[in-house]
């Protein structure tokens, strides 16, 4: 059923939208999750029912934020989501848009960082095969 409303002051008709022409929010959820893997799908999920006690207006912003960081690293999401919970962030009130920052940049430095990490831990030495002792006879 459609339903037209006039504008009181150009006179033109308009079509109101009808629920089914909305798409729910587990539909626009599941289109941002489903680029990500299994496990970062479930850590996100925590880092929701998380934040979503500790922050107002939430839904909304998450929904923004799943889509910001859609084309960063899963490792990377992975490791600062973590720091974020871990230090309790969303508690100091700290926020997603934080959190969004924090991975982004992290992504920018994240090839700086493994660099500084080898020169300073070095890298796994190769293998190495063992050496017969009947070659040398």
């Amino acid at each position: 059923m459609e339903f037209y409303v006039q504008c009181p002051k150009c006179g033109e008709k308009f079509k109101l939208p009808t629920i089914s022409d909305k798409k729910t929010t587990s539909d626009n959820y599941y289109e941002s999750l489903s680029n990500f893997s299994e496990r970062l799908i479930n850590i996100l999920r925590n880092l929701y029912l998380e934040t979503s006690r500790e922050l107002p207006s939430t839904e909304f912003s998450f929904k923004q934020f799943l889509d910001e960081i859609q084309n960063c690293n899963e490792r990377v999401i992975e490791t600062q989501i973590d720091k974020y919970l871990r230090n309790e962030m969303h508690r100091h009130g700290y926020g997603l848009n934080y959190l969004r920052k924090m991975i982004i940049n992290f992504q920018i430095d994240f090839p700086k960082i493994l660099e500084n990490e080898k020169k300073a831990y070095g890298t796994i030495p190769e293998l190495r095969k063992p050496k017969n002792k009947e070659s040398k006879k």
